[in-house]
């Protein structure tokens, strides 16, 4: 009986910790914790917060989320998306296609100055700076000294946002989808 007595007082304890720690992870005050886990982050490790669903995203992202409109990105070919509730607050993308995009608010105080210190850090590297949409962007061949994936980045309206692709998809490519961006919320 004894046994019986400590061993239950044991569970007890045990639970009133779990619970303890699943309540200090509950919804935080900046709304981060409003997504729905769908499922653990996939072994690639391309999402570092919470994976969700496009219309999760659309439905409580605290600013409009763009949508690429194009035939390699596109709403019927997301293959995952992922909300980051660091203080971040970032919306990734992966398609079907290979293409990675990203959105967030913007972390720059200067995009085009700091753009500028990427290009003169690594010349050669495929780096340049061009618009997308009217605004100045970071743009990145594929391939170069540094094997990139190919890169469209910008900030609109003060969200910065990314475009990135396989390696395999040409630039003109890249800047077709950032320019076929439409969205709401």
């Amino acid at each position: 009986m004894r046994r019986s007595a400590v061993a239950l007082g044991l569970i007890s304890g045990v639970a009133v910790i779990v619970v303890g720690l699943a309540m200090t992870r509950g919804p935080s005050p900046s709304g981060a914790g409003r997504f729905p886990s769908r499922a653990i982050a996939p072994p690639d490790a391309f999402c570092g917060g919470i994976l969700t669903t496009l219309d999760d995203v659309r439905q409580n992202a605290p600013y409009p989320v763009l949508l690429p409109s194009g035939p390699l990105a596109n709403a019927s070919n997301v293959k995952d998306v992922c909300w980051d509730p660091s203080p971040v607050h970032g919306v990734s993308m992966k398609f079907t296609s290979g293409i990675f995009y990203e959105i967030s608010p913007n972390a720059f105080a200067d995009p085009e100055g700091a753009w500028k210190q990427i290009i003169a850090a690594y010349p050669g590297a495929g780096y340049a700076l061009g618009a997308v949409r009217g605004y100045p962007a970071l743009l990145a061949e594929p391939g170069g000294t540094l094997n990139l994936l190919g890169l469209v980045e910008w900030v609109e309206n003060g969200l910065q946002i990314k475009v990135e692709g396989n390696g395999k998809i040409p630039l003109a490519g890249l800047e077709a989808i950032a320019e076929s961006l439409s969205g709401h919320n």
